[in-house]
């Protein structure tokens, strides 16, 4: 048994129940500890391996236990999985640790949470949303990109194998987070950890097929981190998915605020970069057209503004 002030062995700290409450209090500081062992430590490779091991059990079993309840199959009721606090406590130190580790390294350690990631996706996109945060902390590290690119790659091939999950729309949070989705500040323009990399977001909102919250999600990137390196080129993209359907179908009252702010800003500021191309020019006023049809006085200003020739100086 582990107690406070007692070292560890290998044996000890793998039978350490992290699935159950028997070992609650002393779980913190096993963490803490473990998490700021070297990458190279076979031990600490080891435990979070477990921890990955423990977390994708209890995903997988969460999602059954929600199926069988659905089809009112029997099930113990009294059986109980990681609470929230141990659930979050134990994802966010292993997000943590895997960003230490080479991207091959932490491909492996990861490998049973992200064969589980799509298995209950709420706790997926809550973990790949410890990654994000984790990756904010510190410098950028092509670990991120390599657990990120894993994961939308299992959601690319479920979606194109129309699996239940896919089927049964229940991948709001996932997806959130593959479009980085955190509450980024206001003046947030850019993302470190982005430089050499937004084209990964870029290529995921052209996969998926056009819907009201992937253009949200996409519109909430650009809007903030991924504004530097995205804009304003990415507007013809955008707009191309929006032409497909009507605006109501497309643009939810989110996707017209933040695409009057991205548009605001280059027509006030900067209405050169809009017009360079006839592309950019078209795509311009096609998503005016669209927010204006959603209702929008403010893009209706900016239409006026953005066709108005500019007074030679």
């Amino acid at each position: 048994m582990i107690t406070a002030g007692q070292p560890v062995d290998r044996a000890q700290l793998l039978a350490f129940p992290l699935g159950d409450g028997s070992g609650h209090n002393l779980l913190p500081s096993i963490l803490g500890i473990m998490v700021q062992a070297p990458p190279t430590d076979p031990l600490a490779v080891e435990f979070f391996g477990h921890v990955a091991a423990t977390l994708a059990r209890d995903w997988i079993w969460e999602a059954d236990k929600g199926r069988r309840r659905n089809m009112n199959s029997k099930f113990d009721d009294d059986e109980e999985g990681l609470d929230y606090e141990k659930e979050t406590m134990l994802s966010g130190h292993l997000a943590q640790f895997l960003l230490d580790l080479s991207p091959g390294e932490a491909l492996k350690v990861a490998a049973p949470v992200l064969d589980a990631v799509l298995a209950h996706s709420e706790h997926g996109g809550a973990f790949l949303e410890r990654l994000i945060r984790s990756q904010d902390y510190r410098k950028p590290t092509p670990t991120f990109w390599a657990l990120w690119q894993t994961i939308l790659d299992r959601l690319v091939e479920a979606v194109r194998q129309q699996a239940p999950v896919i089927k049964s729309g229940r991948l709001g949070k996932l997806v959130e987070m593959i479009f980085l989705g955190l509450s980024w500040k206001v003046d947030s323009r850019d993302w470190p950890p982005l430089a050499g990399e937004a084209h990964r977001i870029e290529a995921a909102f052209n996969f998926f097929a056009p819907n009201a919250s992937i253009i949200e999600h996409y519109v909430g990137f650009l809007r903030r981190i991924g504004s530097t390196l995205l804009l304003p080129s990415a507007l013809v993209g955008l707009a191309q998915r929006v032409a497909t359907r009507p605006a109501a179908e497309l643009l939810t009252s989110y996707s017209v605020k933040a695409l009057e702010e991205i548009l605001g800003r280059f027509i006030y500021s900067d209405p050169g970069k809009l017009k360079a191309t006839s592309e950019l020019k078209t795509a311009t006023l096609l998503l005016l057209n669209a927010c204006i049809a959603m209702g929008s006085s403010v893009c209706y200003r900016q239409r006026d503004d953005f066709l108005t020739p500019s007074a030679p100086r």
